[in-house]
């Protein structure tokens, strides 16, 4: 599995896209990676301009003036960033960037400029998701508050769903490591999945004893797997519970169970034991990127690269890089 060293944050000045500020700070600093903010002059907005115009320049100015604000408040941290300042598209641009630069994750908002619009995605972020083909730090967008810096807290809790796979393993480490880092309890969280019987007839004692079956010998190996990594889990200083629950929609359950935790991070796979298929996020990943309420952090388990020219503007839209924190200087 890739490590997250490079961690890339799209940006576009509204305080809805900079939920992702303080997720991507904590992130960075429990894995020892760097950042890099980037901005985009959407065409719309500086379009028809050329690059010798006032006006223009001052679009320039204006982009890599807030990037440097945000970045020096980054340095706070500790942690090595530098900005990007870019025109084109948004979405196409950001993944673009992601590999150009080789970046490991995208860190991003639900929402942007425009606000959450009653749907749960932007639909740049909905773009990105679905075309990035790399790891997703996601936050839900919502009101700024004087605490949410990015210099700012840690985790209370850190919510591992787990499926028994080996990509649930990946996830379960780095969950662990960013918990550790900011001293955040863990809870690890197993849903069993109530088979479909059919039955003959209503009633049909045969095929509820099969469920009933099912179901139990499912409880008893997800007991024990649980029972054994939070034995191997538990240290001084870190917190490690887990969760048994029995539904038949396990993502419904999943998000249910974290409705009401106030500051946490979901730590997923991009699929789960099901595997590898032809979409980005297997179907639990997904709904939890849909529908959860907590910020999510995927971890893609199979590259899935578009072809560059398909995501890319043309090489003269790139202007520039800029080095922020005091070691690169």
């Amino acid at each position: 599995m890739v490590p997250i060293r490079r961690i890339l944050v799209p940006l576009d000045g509204s305080v809805t896209a900079e939920s992702i500020l303080p997720h991507t700070s904590r992130v960075a600093m429990s894995l020892g990676a760097s950042v890099r903010l980037l901005h985009t002059l959407e065409h719309g907005r500086a379009g028809g301009l050329t690059r010798d115009s006032v006006e223009w320049r001052l679009h320039m100015a204006e982009a890599r003036s807030y990037l440097q604000h945000v970045a020096e408040r980054f340095q706070k941290a500790g942690l090595e960033v530098d900005t990007v300042v870019v025109e084109g598209r948004p979405a196409r641009q950001t993944i673009f960037e992601a590999r150009r630069w080789e970046a490991d994750l995208i860190a991003l908002s639900s929402h942007g400029h425009g606000g959450a619009d009653g749907f749960n995605l932007g639909g740049i972020a909905q773009k990105i998701l679905a075309h990035a083909g790399i790891s997703i730090l996601l936050a839900r967008a919502g009101p700024p508050s004087d605490e949410d810096t990015p210099e700012s807290g840690s985790y209370g809790l850190v919510v591992l769903p787990v499926d028994l796979s080996l990509r649930s393993d990946w996830a379960l480490s780095v969950g662990t490591r960013i918990a550790r880092s900011g001293g955040s309890a863990i809870e690890l969280i197993h849903v069993v999945s109530v088979p479909e019987v059919p039955e003959r007839r209503p009633g049909d004692f045969v095929a509820r004893a099969c469920r009933r079956r099912l179901i139990d010998m499912h409880r008893e190996m997800a007991q024990h797997h649980l029972t054994a990594i939070a034995e191997q889990l538990t240290s001084p200083g870190l917190t490690v519970r887990s969760r048994l629950l029995e539904s038949a929609s396990v993502s419904r359950a999943l998000v249910e169970a974290t409705d009401s935790v106030g500051d946490g991070l979901h730590v997923v796979s991009a699929h789960g034991v099901s595997g590898p298929s032809p979409w980005p996020y297997g179907s639990v990943t997904n709904h939890l990127i849909a529908h959860g309420t907590l910020p999510i952090l995927v971890l893609q388990d199979v590259p899935r690269a578009m072809p560059i020219r398909s995501v890319s503007e043309s090489a003269s839209t790139r202007f520039s890089v800029v080095p922020t924190a005091p070691w690169n200087n």
